[in-house]
């Protein structure tokens, strides 16, 4: 996925070099965190996974969301939101530390997957505007990285309590003789 990741950045900086369209770069500066964030899976063979590795990846997804997001704006010739794009830079990367260092428990993908959810919806509106397919498609596409996301969240934190339910039934002071606990 890294591989991938960082020739879809390359591409998105060649056709920035092209055309020069300020959306572009942003679309590269959103690539090239999210194929950075795979760099630590990349290297967990060689380099220990930590709490913070963890939370630097999930910092660099949200940043990739921040990034789609001002490109999109930009795009769809929108004025970006540039301080509210560094604000939630910085508050993403206080969550994700928090997040890696037990402070709470709800990581930063959530608001992450839902800023790609956000660039969704900018890509449908300007597909209206425009009745460009590409759009429509481009749309489509953030929104289902969105939904994927949140379904994935959400099917790990109900593994986790089934796990932790499952734990409490199994303890060793419930033997089987005396079922249920």
């Amino acid at each position: 996925m890294l591989a991938a990741t960082s020739l879809v950045a390359g591409f998105f900086a060649y056709i920035y070099s092209l055309k020069r369209q300020p959306y572009l770069l942003l679309w590269t500066a959103g690539w090239t965190p999210f194929a950075l964030h795979y760099l630590g899976a990349a290297l967990a063979q060689w380099v220990p996974d930590t709490p913070l590795q963890t939370a630097l990846d999930r910092w660099l997804y949200a940043m990739a969301a921040v990034f789609f997001f001002l490109g999109a704006q930009l795009y769809s010739q929108r004025k970006p939101w540039k301080f509210g794009a560094g604000v939630a830079a910085v508050v993403l990367g206080a969550w994700s530390v928090a997040n890696a260092l037990h402070l709470f428990s709800f990581t930063a993908v959530v608001p992450a997957a839902l800023l790609f959810g956000a660039v969704a919806v900018l890509f449908w509106q300007e597909s209206k505007r425009q009745e460009t397919l590409a759009d429509r498609l481009l749309g489509l596409s953030f929104m289902a990285w969105c939904i994927l996301q949140l379904a994935r969240f959400r099917l790990f934190f109900f593994a986790m309590r089934l796990r932790n339910w499952l734990s409490t039934v199994r303890s060793p002071r419930c033997l089987p003789h005396s079922w249920p606990c």
